[in-house]
C-alpha cells in the first residue's frame, strides 16, 4: 500500500515538471483514495485547481485541508487558509462554526461574532436548534454588554426548555436594560427570570430592587420574604429591610436593620429613617426606645458625633414628639455638652407644659434656673406656670433667679399664693429699672464668657442694650419734652462706666492666662580677638 502511494507520488512530481498538470491530478486522487488524509496530496491538489483557474474545485481541497489543521491544532494556519481561500465560497455550516471557534480563540472578537451569526442562520433554516442555541451563547460571551444578545439566547434556551440558562440571560438582559434607565423593560426581563427560576436568589434580589425603584414595595417584601429565614448576607438584610421599611411593616425592619448593623456597624442611617418612621406613624416611644439602643450602640463604637448629629436632625424635622425629646435631653446630659442640653430643656419644657404635664415642666424648669439663672426667658417661663404650680415652689424658683431684684418690685407674691401685687412697683423709676437691668445683664454676659459662650453673651447683650437705652430715652423725653431733652437724655452718663467697656473688661479677665517672663539675654563675652580688633581699630 505504501509502495503504490509512492508510485503515485512520483508520477504526479514528474507530471508537474513536464506541466502535465491533468494527469497530476490524477496521481493526486489516486493516493487521496489510498490515504484521504494525506496533507502533500491535499495541498498539490488546491494549487492544481488554482493554476487551472478552478477555485471552487480548489476550495473543496482547501476546506479539507482546513478541517485537517483544525483537527491536529493547528489554528494559526487554519485560519490563514481560511482566510486566504475559503471566505469568498459558500461553505458547511460546520466549518463556519469551527472557523468561529478559532477567531474567539484568537481574540478577534468581530469577525467571531460576524462568524457565529451566519452559522446561527444556517442552523436556524436547517432547524438544528441545540446547534444554534451554542451559537448565540457564544455570540453572548463576545459581547456581554448588549442587552440584545442575551434577550434573544434567553427566548431560544426558553424554547427549548433550558430553564436555567434562559433564566440567567433575562437577570442580565435586565441588569443592562436597566442601568440605560428602562426600567419597565427590566422589570419585563426580571419577571421572565422569576418565572423560569423562582428559587434564584440573584435574580430574586435585582427583581425585587427593580421594584422599589418602581415604588412597589409590597411586591418586593413578596419576593424577598421566602428567604429571609435562611438568608444571612448582608446584603440581602439591607434591601429586605428598606422593603419593610417603604411597605409600613415597622417593627420586622426593626429585626432586620438590627441584625444587619450587628454585622456592619457603620453609619446607622437607617436607623434614624426608622425612627422618623415611627415618629410619623404616631408610634413616638417605639422610636424613643429604638433611639435609645441606638445611642448606646453608637456610644460604645465612640461616634458620637454622628450621634448627635442624626438627632439634631430629627428633633428640627420633628419638634413636637416628646419622647424625641426626651432622648436627646438625655443625650447631652450624659455627653456634658451644657449649651445643647439647656436647649433641648428649653423644648422639653415648652412640650410638657403643652401636654400638661406639670410635673415634668417644673422639674424641668428647676434643672433650667440651675444651669442658668441669669437667662431673661425664666420669668417668662414662671409666668407661664402661675396659678398650675405650687407656689412654693414658684417662690423658690422665683428666689434664685438673676433679675430678683427687679422681680421684687415687680411683684411680692403670687395670684395664686393669696397675695395681692405691691403698691410700690410703679414707684421705682424707669432710669433706675433700667440701671439694674443693665448691672444684671453685665453679670449674665461675665458669666457667659468665663464658659466661653461668647455667642450666646452677644445675643444676650445687644438687645437688652438696645431696650435700656430706649426705656431711659422714654423717660426722660416724657419729663422734660422737647428734642433737644430728648437728644440730651440719649447721650450716657459720663459718670458711668460703659457697657461695652465692662464687656470688653469682662472679656479680657475671663480669657486671662498667666504668662512666663522673658528671658534676659546672656552678656556677651569678651575674648583675646575681640580685645586685638579693638585694639586695632584704636
Amino acid at each position: 500500500m505504501a509502495q503504490d502511494i509512492n508510485k503515485h507520488l512520483d508520477r504526479a512530481r514528474k507530471s508537474l515538471e513536464k506541466n502535465k498538470l491533468r494527469e497530476a491530478v490524477s496521481e493526486y486522487q489516486a493516493v487521496l483514495e489510498e490515504a484521504p488524509a494525506h496533507h502533500e496530496a491535499l495541498q498539490s491538489l488546491a494549487d492544481i485547481f488554482t493554476r487551472l483557474n478552478e477555485p471552487e474545485r480548489a476550495a473543496e481541497y482547501y476546506g479539507i485541508q482546513f478541517d485537517r489543521l483544525v483537527e491536529t491544532g493547528d489554528g494559526a494556519k487554519a485560519s490563514a487558509v481560511f482566510i486566504r481561500f475559503l471566505r469568498t465560497f459558500p461553505q458547511p455550516v460546520d466549518r463556519l462554526m469551527r472557523f468561529a471557534t478559532l477567531l474567539q480563540k484568537q481574540n478577534r472578537t468581530s469577525e467571531a461574532i460576524e462568524q457565529f451569526g451566519n452559522a446561527a442562520e444556517i442552523y436556524t433554516k436547517e432547524q438544528r436548534s441545540i446547534e444554534a442555541l451554542a451559537c448565540y451563547e457564544s455570540m453572548a460571551v463576545l459581547d456581554p454588554e448588549n442587552p440584545q444578545r442575551h434577550i434573544v439566547l434567553a427566548e431560544m434556551a426558553e424554547k427549548l426548555r433550558h430553564a436555567d440558562m434562559a433564566a440567567r440571560s433575562y437577570v442580565r438582559a435586565g441588569q443592562l436594560t436597566l442601568s440605560v434607565g428602562a426600567l419597565d423593560q427590566a422589570l419585563e426581563y426580571f419577571g421572565r427570570a422569576q418565572l423560569l427560576a423562582p428559587q434564584d436568589r440573584v435574580g430574586a434580589l435585582l427583581f425585587a430592587e427593580a421594584k422599589l425603584r418602581k415604588g412597589d414595595a409590597e411586591g418586593a417584601v413578596m419576593l424577598l420574604k421566602p428567604f429571609a429565614a435562611t438568608e444571612p448576607d448582608a446584603a440581602f438584610q439591607a434591601l429586605y429591610g428598606e422593603a419593610l421599611l417603604r411597605y409600613g411593616n415597622l417593627d420586622a425592619a426593626r429585626d432586620v436593620f438590627q441584625a444587619y448593623y450587628s454585622k456592619k456597624p457603620e453609619g446607622f442611617v437607617k436607623l434614624f429613617e426608622l425612627a422618623a418612621a415611627y415618629i410619623r406613624a404616631g408610634q413616638d416611644p417605639k422610636a424613643a426606645a429604638l433611639l435609645v439602643q441606638t445611642k448606646e450602640t453608637m456610644r460604645s463604637l465612640r461616634k458620637e458625633v454622628e450621634l448627635s448629629a442624626n438627632l439634631d436632625r430629627l428633633v428640627t424635622s420633628y419638634p413636637q414628639s416628646l419622647p424625641l425629646a426626651e432622648v436627646v435631653a438625655k443625650l447631652y446630659e450624659e455627653l456634658n455638652r451644657e449649651t445643647k442640653y439647656f436647649d433641648s430643656l428649653l423644648s422639653l419644657f415648652d412640650l410638657y407644659l403643652g401636654a400638661g404635664r406639670l410635673k415634668e415642666a417644673c422639674e424641668t424648669l428647676d434643672r433650667l434656673v440651675d444651669i442658668d439663672p441669669y437667662d431673661y426667658r425664666n420669668h417668662e417661663r414662671i409666668a407661664k406656670l402661675e396659678g398650675k404650680a405650687d407656689p412654693g415652689f414658684l417662690q423658690n424658683i422665683m428666689a434664685r433667679a438673676a433679675k430678683a431684684a427687679t422681680v421684687s418690685t415687680r411683684t411680692e407674691g403670687f395670684t395664686g399664693a393669696g397675695r395681692e401685687p405691691s403698691e410700690n412697683s410703679a414707684a421705682m423709676p424707669e432710669e433706675a429699672r433700667a440701671q439694674q437691668a443693665l448691672e444684671d445683664l453685665v453679670v449674665q454676659v461675665e458669666i457667659f464668657l468665663q464658659y466661653s459662650l461668647q455667642s450666646k453673651a452677644a445675643r444676650s447683650f445687644f438687645p437688652a442694650k438696645k431696650r435700656a437705652t430706649s426705656a431711659c430715652a422714654h423717660s426722660t423725653n416724657a419729663r422734660t419734652g422737647g428734642r433737644k431733652a430728648a437728644a440730651a437724655s440719649l447721650r450716657p452718663d459720663p459718670r458711668l462706666p460703659r457697657p461695652w467697656k465692662l464687656l470688653r473688661h469682662s472679656s479680657r479677665r475671663s480669657n486671662w492666662r498667666p504668662t512666663e517672663p522673658r528671658p534676659r539675654p546672656r552678656p556677651r563675652k569678651r575674648t583675646e580677638t575681640s580685645r586685638r580688633s579693638r585694639k586695632l581699630i584704636a
